[in-house]
């Protein structure tokens, strides 16, 4: 299977690469923006060819789309090149998915609710985004099932993190190396997804979508917990003193509301593909273990 992964300098394109080797069946061609820019579909692939060629020459069979605006608060003020990315770009993906008869891997987010339930969001729960990135996440998804190629997934994902440098653990580390107090919220609550469990889940899936129509699914890390016990399991775990107190998304506004719950139920996929999702807790030690 031939695979074209999209936004491969991303954190979740980096995780890809890093599993892709226990997957020897597939062969990957990586891309960034630099390559070909999912907002600009007309332009030129690596300046010189066009996409549908570029799709046949290498005998394509699956897109894994991990192009995102994720920029949260900056989306705020910016939401054009929000939704260029995360909807226009998506629809794009979609077209040529259909048009070239491939397998479509999508990836959204829990943002795409509103964080007014207590338990767990199941698939076809009503959404509900209450920021403009996960308005342009949200677009994104309804481009797909408007456009509905066949073979195609929505796979939603919350609190992604371990790879790169922008993500909530790496940046309360740093923090930390900085300032040795540190203030966390302890009213979101979710459900922390290491980014190299999210990636062998994916390339697990790929070879086995076979529907008619897009179909959605969600996968996180199992159990939830605040971002402030979250935070402060890390610093635990690593043995560091430091002064950690809780505090709340009002006092802490940044531009973007958060959902204040956006856990994510998910018995589908593990159902559906036979998928054992270790628990946040197993997750972050890895995590902890491999920057050791």
């Amino acid at each position: 299977m031939n695979v074209w992964v999209t936004g491969a300098n991303g954190q979740l394109g980096q995780a890809l690469q890093s599993v892709s080797h226990r997957f020897p069946e597939m062969r990957f061609f990586w891309t960034s923006h630099q390559d070909f820019d999912i907002r600009q579909p007309e332009t030129k692939f690596c300046g010189s060819q066009n996409i549908s060629s570029w799709i046949k020459q290498n005998h394509i069979h699956a897109i894994v789309n991990c192009a995102a605006y994720t920029q949260v608060d900056l989306a705020e003020s910016n939401p054009q090149s929000a939704f260029a990315v995360n909807a226009g770009g998506v629809a794009f993906l979609a077209k040529i998915a259909q048009r070239h008869h491939l397998r479509l891997i999508h990836i959204s987010t829990d943002y795409v609710f509103d964080g007014k339930k207590n338990t767990p969001y199941q698939e076809d729960d009503a959404t509900n985004p209450i920021n403009i990135y996960g308005l342009s996440k949200r677009a994104g998804e309804e481009a797909i099932l408007n456009i509905a190629p066949k073979n195609a997934m929505i796979i939603r994902v919350s609190w992604l993190y371990g790879m790169g440098e922008n993500h909530f653990i790496k940046t309360i580390l740093r923090l930390w190396q900085m300032q040795k107090t540190l203030s966390v919220v302890a009213d979101q609550i979710g459900s922390p997804t290491y980014a190299l469990d999210f990636a062998e889940a994916i390339l697990t899936i790929l070879p086995k979508i076979n529907h008619d129509k897009p179909q959605i699914y969600h996968y996180a890390n199992g159990g939830e917990v605040s971002r402030f016990d979250w935070a402060r399991t890390a610093f635990e775990w690593q043995n560091e003193a430091i002064k950690i107190t809780p505090t709340n998304t009002k006092q802490t506004f940044q531009g973007a509301c958060r959902p204040l719950y956006s856990v994510l139920n998910t018995e589908k996929i593990q159902r559906d593909f036979a998928l054992i999702i270790p628990s946040w807790q197993d997750g972050l030690r890895r995590y902890l273990e491999g920057l050791a």
